[in-house]
């Protein structure tokens, strides 16, 4: 910055407080008068204070606050996409889900990490909406869907997510190793045979996936894995065998002990 701009600064600063304070949005006439367009124009003001007070009313407004506010995910402003977005999430309404997984694809990380809390928060209600996703989209659309699956945690995923994961690839399309993941948050007894499949995979990272989703599940996955211990594939003794290893079990007698020793020396 050079002198003379240092000299006009403070006179620079003065008239830009001078015109914000003449053209202040006034916010509790808005909530007054119910104006939830103005309201929404109100979340991008620079004054930390009203957008606050903005946000606050859209939110008791409630449902009727949602169409209206959709469109402003879309605002050139990207400060503006993330707080839309999370003023979404506070009002958990299911009809926001889609327009927010669009913004999954943001380019700005603040505004994809505000659109994927929010639709957590939104929750079961917009699980219907991210199935489609899950089975249609590409590899980015696809691999939000399971993450996001995986953290709300709907029973009613874990089918798709099996189905899914039996297509998955780690280079093209969903990872598997996402959707394995997903499996394992959820917990479900339903995932654990997909998931031993998972262990002889062709690629080294699914098989990874798989195993150290099987030893996050070993509330349910060990007594598929010690079944798995007296079975005919030596390979999938042995692998077996080691993920219960990893899970800290013990042979619970001595059948178990020498089926579990002969299990860890089959040469497959």
């Amino acid at each position: 910055m050079s002198k003379q701009q240092e000299h006009f600064m403070p006179l620079v600063n003065k008239v830009a407080s001078l015109v914000g304070r003449l053209f202040k949005p006034n916010v509790a006439k808005m909530i007054y008068n119910n104006n939830i367009n103005g309201l929404g124009k109100a979340l991008t003001y620079h004054d930390p204070e009203v957008r606050k007070t903005a946000s606050d009313a859209l939110i008791n407004i409630g449902a009727a606050a949602v169409v209206p506010l959709l469109a402003r995910l879309n605002h050139k402003n990207y400060l503006t996409r993330r707080d839309t977005a999370i003023l979404l999430g506070e009002l958990r309404d299911p009809r926001a889900v889609k327009s927010l997984l669009e913004n999954l694809s943001d380019d700005q990380v603040e505004v994809r990490d505000a659109a994927a809390r929010a639709i957590v928060k939104i929750g079961s209600a917009g699980v219907d909406t991210i199935l489609v996703n899950l089975k249609n989209g590409r590899e980015w659309a696809g691999g939000w869907a399971a993450w996001l699956l995986g953290e709300i945690g709907d029973a009613r995923a874990v089918l798709p997510l099996i189905e899914k994961l039996k297509d998955s690839h780690p280079y093209t399309g969903v990872k598997y190793t996402v959707v394995a993941e997903a499996l394992a948050k959820l917990g479900d007894p339903r995932a654990v045979d997909p998931l031993i499949t998972g262990l002889k995979d062709w690629f080294e990272s699914n098989r990874k996936a798989a195993f150290q989703a099987l030893v996050t599940m070993k509330s349910v996955s060990v007594v598929p894995l010690q079944k798995q211990l007296d079975g005919q594939d030596g390979v999938f003794c042995q692998l077996g065998a080691e993920t219960l290893d990893a899970i800290g079990w013990k042979p619970g007698d001595e059948e178990q002990r020498a089926s579990y020793l002969i299990a860890k020396g089959s040469p497959g």
